[in-house]
């Protein structure tokens, strides 16, 4: 588990990354040539309405997404053909 204050890239290995927005706007980029079947869960632990989070990599044919600010949800992310896919949010 990584717990991150600034922008971070995630690693195949990574299974949760806890993400602390509070001081700045903060980027997390999945790895760009994941094992088929990695998992990485991804979550926004600060409630600061002035900061973002963004997710980079080709997630459901998109290059970002953004966390919303709401620090309740859990992104799951699940590679395949070396793509990322949104599975849950929960």
């Amino acid at each position: 588990m990584q717990k991150v204050t600034a922008d971070y890239t995630a690693l195949a290995n990574d299974e949760t990354v806890l993400v602390d927005a509070t001081n700045n706007n903060i980027n997390i980029t999945l790895p760009t040539m994941p094992v088929m079947g990695t998992r990485i869960f991804i979550k926004r632990i600060d409630s600061t309405l002035s900061n973002s989070v963004t997710v980079i990599g080709n997630i459901d044919s998109s290059v970002n997404v953004v966390l919303p600010i709401l620090n309740c949800y859990v992104f799951q992310y699940y590679s395949s053909d070396n793509k990322w896919y949104i599975i849950s949010r929960f």
